[in-house]
């Protein structure tokens, strides 16, 4: 439930990105372009230094980006257990299509070892999913 959680948070974070990026230009080009007017026009304006830690444009970007660091962390722990459960499988996952001699199908055909693959394969999966959760 976690990992779905951080995982919008990927999702979401190349347009929030790129949104904040836009926004910070745009609201920089303006600011000089006010300063530079008020100048024209005779006046003076000076600017106080801003903190990017202060801008709530900013802070959401890095809360974005922090669950995203979460997310690869999650995922890097469940790729890590995935390999250590992979032994607990072994008797789960069939090995391939058993075919006895005396069923009219005793040479293996394209539909049946494409049978047998996409079971093991589904099998695989979703054992190797179960195993993922728990």
């Amino acid at each position: 439930l976690l990992c779905h959680y951080t995982k919008s948070f990927v999702f979401s974070f190349p347009a929030m990105a790129t949104s904040v990026l836009l926004l910070l230009f745009g609201r920089d080009f303006l600011q000089k372009r006010v300063y530079y007017g008020i100048l024209k026009a005779g006046g003076a304006m000076s600017f106080s230094e801003n903190s990017a830690w202060k801008d709530p444009l900013f802070m959401a970007m890095c809360w974005d980006f922090g669950h995203c660091v979460i997310y690869t962390v999650f995922h890097m722990i469940v790729l890590s257990r995935t390999g250590q459960d992979l032994k607990m499988m072994e008797g789960f996952v069939p090995e391939g299509g058993v075919i006895s001699p005396k069923s009219p199908a005793a040479t293996p055909t394209i539909l049946t070892t494409t049978v047998a693959v996409t079971t093991t394969l589904t099998t695989t999966i979703a054992v190797t999913s179960a195993l993922m959760l728990i």
